[in-house]
């Protein structure tokens, strides 16, 4: 006969699969979150603004993903005022943007008149017979045109000149003007054309590849490889003095802003192509307005020493992101980043919850909204004025009569929730407070 479990034991098979079942809907949960984050990673909309993460927002108008070419082409190519106007889009209003009026887009270039006239037959009336006379010009259209470059060769030569009674005393005297030096000795390029291929390569993306087909096309055949070497000796030879200068003065400044993105950097000695190099980039800031100084630094890795040797000598404050590297840097003068800060709030969103209405992510979202609020109003100020009315503005705030940090309050709200409050499991991770 066998043997029949006893109450006691039903009832401890009983919790062990609750248990079980609890620790299976966790799993469950955490899957499917993480699928969801995957899926928003690969197929959402990349972007972080508050409008596009709350739709439903009276002042957040909804994305178009598929009629974007259809809806942009009903707005006017030209008006004669840019004013603003009103435009009803689905139960709320939204500001109608507008193109530039002409005023705004041909004013201030210079402007050719062509007058057309009438022959001296046509100035005969056919009415009457007798001449006609000017009363007055009127004004047509008006066309932008565009001449397509041209390439011009210059032989620079020299006058000579001798002194002929010099020359009698058989001590000869010759005199030449002075003459510029060439951008690149020993080479027929011009400032103009190492400008040029400059800014096509690094301001709009082209190739040398397809430059030197550009350079064809205008029946100039120069090689990739010589315009490869105009942009690293004129580089070496009149832009790495000025980028030098710029970092010692990018050295005296109060504070640095620093990041660092991958790039795929060919036919590098020890590493695979496919493997990824850094460009680390440091930037005054925006609100520096006498010195404003961006400096890219190529490095073959994402180590924080790199901006550690970089800023070796620097006593000022600089702004970073998270990233662990930059523990290398002082902790004592390190700034962190609210955008930063905020995506791990953005992140926690995901497809299937419809509302995050009361939670984590929405509360830290609007916080550091409100926090972004305030600094715009404050940007057109002085440093000084704009840190103190800051300090104020965010710091402070009245909840019922009393004053309270704003920035010591939210800091403080985020240690008392656990992760549980957050309703993706996605990010473990606890958040830096800038």
């Amino acid at each position: 006969m066998s043997h029949q479990p006893t109450i006691a034991e039903l009832i401890s098979i009983n919790e062990k699969l609750k248990k079980q079942h609890e620790e299976d809907v966790l799993t469950i949960t955490k899957l499917t979150a993480q699928m969801g984050h995957l899926q928003k990673m690969l197929f959402a909309p990349k972007t972080e603004k508050k409008k596009v993460l709350y739709p439903d927002d009276a002042d957040s108008p909804e994305i178009s993903l598929f009629n974007e070419a259809e809806a942009e082409s009903d707005l006017p190519l030209e008006t004669d005022s840019a004013q603003e106007k009103m435009t009803e889009v689905k139960a709320h209003r939204r500001k109608k943007r507008t193109a530039k009026s002409r005023e705004e887009i041909l004013g201030n270039l210079p402007h050719k008149k062509v007058v057309h006239d009438l022959t001296e037959e046509e100035r005969i009336c056919q009415a009457c017979g007798h001449p006609l006379v000017p009363m007055g010009e009127k004004l047509i259209h008006i066309e932008v045109t565009y001449h397509p470059a041209f390439i011009e060769i210059i032989d620079h030569v020299v006058k000579t000149y001798e002194c002929r009674e010099c020359r009698k005393d058989e001590k000869p005297h010759i005199v030449m003007p002075k003459v510029d030096k060439p951008v690149i000795p020993h080479s027929y390029a011009s400032s103009s054309a190492v400008s040029h291929v400059m800014v096509q390569k690094y301001i709009y993306a082209m190739p040398l590849y397809r430059q030197e087909k550009e350079w064809a096309n205008y029946n100039v055949p120069i090689p990739r490889t010589t315009l490869a070497n105009w942009v690293i000796l004129a580089t070496d030879a009149w832009l790495m003095p000025i980028a030098e200068l710029m970092h010692r003065e990018l050295l005296l400044q109060p504070s640095i802003h620093i990041d660092e993105t991958p790039v795929q950097v060919h036919k590098v000695k020890g590493k695979a192509n496919h493997s990824k190099s850094y460009m680390w980039v440091y930037t005054s800031g925006k609100y520096e307005k006498e010195r404003r100084i961006i400096l890219f630094d190529y490095q073959t890795g994402r180590s924080g020493d790199n901006a550690r040797k970089y800023l070796e000598g620097y006593n000022g404050y600089f702004h970073t992101d998270d990233f662990s590297g930059y523990g290398k840097l002082d902790p004592n003068r390190h700034c962190l980043c609210w955008a930063h800060a905020r995506r791990q709030f953005v992140n926690c969103k995901v497809p299937g919850i419809s509302s995050y209405e009361g939670t984590l992510v929405q509360e830290g979202i609007n916080r550091i909204a409100a926090i972004y609020k305030t600094d715009n109003l404050l940007n057109d100020l002085p440093p000084e004025t704009r840190k103190l009315m800051r300090q104020g503005k965010e710091k402070k705030q009245c909840v019922k009569g009393k004053k309270r940090n704003r920035l010591k309050s939210f800091s403080h709200g985020l240690k008392r929730f656990s992760p549980q409050f957050c309703p993706s499991p996605v990010l473990e991770e606890p958040c830096s407070i800038p």
